[in-house]
């Protein structure tokens, strides 16, 4: 007769150990611009989410089409929401880290759109598990 020997408590959740500098990310389902969005970006010019599991990947994005599944036991989807006068096509995107403030800082180059139709704009990025008072800070770059 053998014994099986377990534990009844959640593991530890993977948190990001912050080091200073650039942070390796994915791009939400290998895009710069994947078809989705926040149901309810907000009130202000600019806002972010910090999307930490499968639920709530569907209660706060719409997504017209999931490529491929985040392992959200190790990483965390970061959503940035832009209000702008003219619409933006992400065309190159980074993520660096300060440990000091608990930050990262998301910086996007933005191409603006030919016809001035203002809009929501969005910037994703999969990073390694991130505790959810971790500060963003978003800089955009725009460009014709």
């Amino acid at each position: 007769m053998g014994v099986i020997l377990g534990s009844c408590r959640e593991e530890e959740p993977y948190v990001y150990k912050c080091e200073d500098g650039a942070v390796k990310f994915e791009l939400f389902n290998d895009e710069l611009n994947p078809r989705a969005r926040l149901l309810e970006p907000g009130s202000f010019d600019m806002g972010f989410e910090i999307i930490q599991n499968e639920n709530e990947l569907y209660q706060k994005l719409f997504i017209a089409y999931l490529k491929k599944k985040i392992d959200f036991t190790t990483k965390s989807l970061i959503v940035i929401s832009v209000k702008n006068n003219t619409r933006a096509s992400v065309m190159s995107q980074s993520v660096t880290a300060d440990c000091a403030h608990n930050r990262l800082t998301i910086t996007a180059d933005l191409r603006y759109w030919s016809t001035p139709v203002g809009g929501i704009d969005h910037v994703f990025a999969i990073v390694p598990k991130i505790p959810y008072n971790t500060a963003i800070k978003f800089i955009p770059k725009y460009s014709r």
